[in-house]
């Protein structure tokens, strides 16, 4: 999908920068040719006027009687000559110096041979147009504009496919989800999806992409893999259709153990070393977007907590959910636990509804609304603590932050050894967090891969839950918020700081904790806060 290809305005540059560049090389010996049939219509016009002089001079009074007598013989005519006037003209034969004087036949010349040479010129140009086939005269260059492309509508990267069977089964198995561009007004889409024989069930424009996405239901009768099979090879034809996806599923990635009647202590700011740098920084004015559940704002350890919150999915109505409200405590908890970034303000999206347990999921165009109104609220840092499969359009929504200077953190999923890789963790630009103990030692739950840029506490993290309750958790969500959090406070430092840079000092700080930290699924090692916001002056 990086790439771009089939791109109509650059092939319309092409052609016109290539009229250009021959109209210039053109330009001088057409120049020349007009020239030379301007010069030979001036001629023309000299003949004629001198002929005209010629025909209409009178004979002299006075002076040689000779010379009147020659001149008047050379006016007369011969009745049977059937010469016109210009050519009587230039039968006279010229005065002065015999070595000044012309060729008889040079008027001539001037007269019938021009005119041969001016309707040979034409046919050397008519040969040149049917050549170069210029759409403006070659004797003219009329200038001209280049109309730049807009590129508020990003292109069709690549070909959209139905993806594997594995991947449908984590997707609305009766919804189409199809991009197109912005400025597509509400009755096109709903033709298209009449076309399609789908029914659109909502339609939302997304700035941020430059696209309207369109999710569109499928009827009875049809399967999921039928329809979008139809949607892709429409799409072929229609270039106003950018993208075509399921809507995919998406599951926050924590298993709770237990709810806790006391506060215990805390490993994981010892594990960071967070007192230290505490006391560089604490995030302060830093905005962080939550992506998740509803949160419990209420709880007593986000009391003071400057929290803005968004509902993605459109319900409308509050919710206070452990995930979310987990998420948020680690990031910027004030009382008993001690958040990473205390004086970060926190956004917070709800994209994901409760689901069986702690299993809360969230869909393609939830996500991606989150991210968006994220972005325009101003968040420096996205944490998106879940995973699932691989999804076109939430991968253009992450691109598109990151060209704004936004930062994303995910969690690198808890599928398991054998798991794939997981997304939106897998992505280009994101940091992909696992979660490791107490003792250093790899989550048993979390994924493995080379996508994994480092580790974080993340197994048995004590953490808010709704109506002021505590829990303990374990998963690779609770690790990414750590990391989120230590970004908000080099943020503080730097508020300038680049995906790039904040990765490169993350990995070059990150503690390694044995010589086989790589080997064990662990990235580049375990964060280290104290070091990392200390590298930024």
């Amino acid at each position: 999908m990086s790439q771009q290809n089939h791109s109509r305005p650059l092939r319309t540059i092409g052609r016109t920068l290539s009229l250009a560049v021959c109209a210039l090389l053109f330009a001088a010996p057409l120049g020349e040719l007009q020239a030379n049939r301007g010069k030979g219509n001036d001629q023309k016009k000299h003949d004629d006027k001198k002929g005209e002089e010629s025909q209409n001079k009178k004979p002299s009074t006075g002076g040689n009687s000779k010379k009147e007598k020659k001149e008047t013989k050379t006016r007369v005519p011969k009745k049977d000559s059937g010469q016109s006037k210009s050519e009587q003209a230039a039968s006279k034969k010229p005065k002065g110096d015999a070595s000044k004087r012309e060729h008889p036949d040079r008027k001539k010349v001037g007269g019938h041979d021009n005119r041969d040479k001016r309707q040979q010129q034409r046919q050397e140009v008519k040969r040149f147009h049917r050549f170069v086939s210029l759409p403006f005269s070659p004797f003219k260059l009329t200038p001209f504009t280049i109309e730049q492309p807009s590129f508020s509508v990003p292109q069709r990267a690549v070909r959209s496919t139905v993806p594997p069977p594995a991947d449908l089964r984590r997707a609305r198995t009766r919804e189409v989800v199809i991009a197109l561009p912005d400025n597509t007004s509400d009755e096109d889409a709903v033709t298209l999806g009449s076309g399609l024989t789908l029914e659109v069930a909502a339609q939302k424009r997304l700035p941020l992409l430059g696209m309207k996405i369109v999710r569109l239901r499928i009827p009875e009768g049809r399967d999921l893999t039928q329809a979008l099979g139809a949607a892709i090879e429409q799409s072929i034809a229609d270039v106003r259709i950018l993208e075509v996806q399921p809507n995919f599923v998406f599951e926050t990635a924590q298993a709770a153990i237990g709810g806790m009647a006391s506060v215990l202590p805390q490993y994981a700011t010892e594990k960071v070393r967070l007192s230290e740098a505490h006391r560089i920084s604490l995030g302060r004015n830093v905005r962080v977007a939550v992506i998740d559940t509803g949160l419990d704002a209420s709880h007593p350890e986000l009391t003071g907590v400057s929290i803005e919150s968004f509902d993605a999915i459109g319900e409308g109505r509050p919710t206070t959910e452990a995930h979310g409200t987990a998420v948020a405590g680690i990031v910027a908890a004030r009382q008993q636990i001690r958040g990473m970034a205390p004086d970060a303000r926190v956004l917070a999206v709800r994209a994901f509804s409760s689901g069986t347990g702690h299993k809360a999921e969230a869909t393609t165009l939830s996500i991606i609304n989150g991210i968006h109104w994220a972005i325009a609220n101003g968040a420096r840092v996205i944490n998106m603590s879940f995973a699932g499969p691989k999804d076109a359009l939430l991968q253009r929504a992450i691109e598109a932050g990151i060209a704004k200077g936004v930062i994303f953190v995910a969690a690198a999923g808890n599928g398991g050894p054998s798991a794939a890789q997981a997304y939106p963790a897998a992505y280009e630009g994101v940091i992909a967090v696992t979660a490791i103990d107490s003792n250093d030692q790899l989550y048993r739950m979390a994924n493995r891969g080379g996508y994994i840029a480092l580790a974080a506490p993340g197994v048995d993290i004590l953490t808010p839950a709704p109506n002021a309750a505590y829990e303990l958790s374990s998963g690779t969500s609770l690790a990414a918020a750590h990391v989120s959090g230590i970004i908000a406070l080099m943020l503080e430092r730097r508020p300038t700081l680049s995906t790039e840079d904040a990765r490169a000092i993350l990995l070059r700080t990150a503690r390694d904790p044995g010589q086989t930290a790589m080997a064990n699924g662990l990235g580049a090692g375990i964060i280290d806060a104290a070091r990392a916001v200390a590298e930024i002056q």
